[in-house]
């Protein structure tokens, strides 16, 4: 397995290739003319998705066996002080939005803003946010916890406890609109996914997989979502949509390998300038996810499409959603670099 070291950190390939499609597939799924076949089968595991990575990263980094007290600082700096700052930007952008265009209600939008960030229910994209933070950090208690006890079943006990946690929390809360409730439920579901990803990492790390069994293990998987997600109709963690719960996990669950398993087959070939290309994104997944509404990107690139799209006279649908993909992505590259740059500057002035 190739492997990259950044600072204290594994940097697995496949990780970030998957991550990389995942937040690919985030983008189509709002793109407004993406049909509703497409974006049902997308959010029916792509969300999950990023919980269930986070799990097989905890394990793959032996998080379990670190101190928790370093854990909560350090993942505090990365995820929820992000939080706070989007939090606090988001809606001074839709105030210059306003007063740019005079469409929106900056006045609601900030009320609404403030309200749902004290709840932890985050405005727009920020939900993931807190969700994947209290995610880890439930799923970290509960094993550390279980492995005074026993090291050998952890895992899978671990994972048996927090989902007859989450189980009773969806069914006694599941149901009531209010956004903390809703959030705090989600907090329980995201800490599922996780244990899912951490329990399932130590399998396949004994077993060894080969990229032969990856690769069709994981489109067999991603064929049966193409009639299993059906089933349940539509479905969204950000709004805590989840039909039936348990076809939700199946389905979750069942598309979530099926990208990772296609991920973990790249391996040998992860080099190569596609697999490249979603592992930067995958890298920068989380910047991607933060910038690409609430900066106004994608409200951009379809207005550009549409000019586009406007001179060809076939095919406008599809051809308007793939350049507005691309069109996206390549200005996502742009903040990104921009972002590194400036971070490179302030680090090295801080340092003479």
């Amino acid at each position: 397995m190739k492997e990259k070291i950044t600072l204290d950190k594994k940097r697995v390939n496949y990780f970030d290739i998957a991550k990389g499609i995942g937040i690919i597939l985030v983008i189509i799924g709002h793109i407004e003319y993406v049909t509703p076949e497409i974006r049902y089968y997308i959010v029916s595991f792509h969300m999950p998705m990023f919980f269930v990575i986070s799990g097989m990263l905890i394990n793959l980094t032996n998080e379990k066996s670190r101190d928790l007290k370093g854990l909560v600082i350090k993942k505090l700096k990365r995820i929820m002080l992000p939080y706070l700052v989007f939090s606090i930007l988001f809606p001074l952008i839709d105030f210059v939005y306003y007063f740019v265009t005079g469409n929106g209600d900056p006045y609601g939008t900030l009320r609404t803003n403030i309200m749902d960030s004290l709840m932890l229910y985050g405005y727009s994209v920020l939900w993931f946010l807190p969700t994947a933070f209290f995610g880890e950090m439930i799923f970290l208690l509960v094993i550390k916890t279980v492995m005074k006890k026993t090291e050998k079943y952890a895992e899978i006990l671990a994972l048996l406890i927090i989902f007859i946690i989450a189980a009773a929390v969806y069914f006694l809360l599941g149901r009531n609109p209010d956004h903390f409730i809703l959030s705090f439920v989600r907090l329980f579901i995201s800490a599922f996914f996780t244990a899912v990803g951490s329990f399932a990492y130590s399998i396949i790390k004994e077993r060894q997989i080969r990229p032969v069994i990856q690769l069709p293990a994981g489109l067999l998987l991603l064929a049966v979502l193409l009639f299993t997600h059906k089933s349940n109709g539509i479905v969204d963690m950000h709004f805590a949509v989840y039909g039936n719960i348990l076809l939700y996990i199946i389905n979750a669950v069942i598309g979530s390998f099926g990208v990772i398993f296609i991920s973990m087959s790249s391996e040998p070939v992860s080099t190569l300038m596609p697999y490249r290309v979603l592992e930067f994104y995958g890298i920068n997944s989380l910047f991607v996810m933060i910038t690409h509404i609430n900066f106004y990107i994608l409200y951009f690139a379809e207005v550009l499409s549409f000019k586009i799209t406007g001179y060809i006279p076939i095919a406008k649908d599809f051809l308007f959603n793939v350049f507005t993909l691309v069109s996206v992505l390549a200005a996502e590259y742009v903040l990104i670099k921009v972002y590194g740059r400036a971070k490179r500057i302030v680090h090295n002035r801080a340092l003479k």
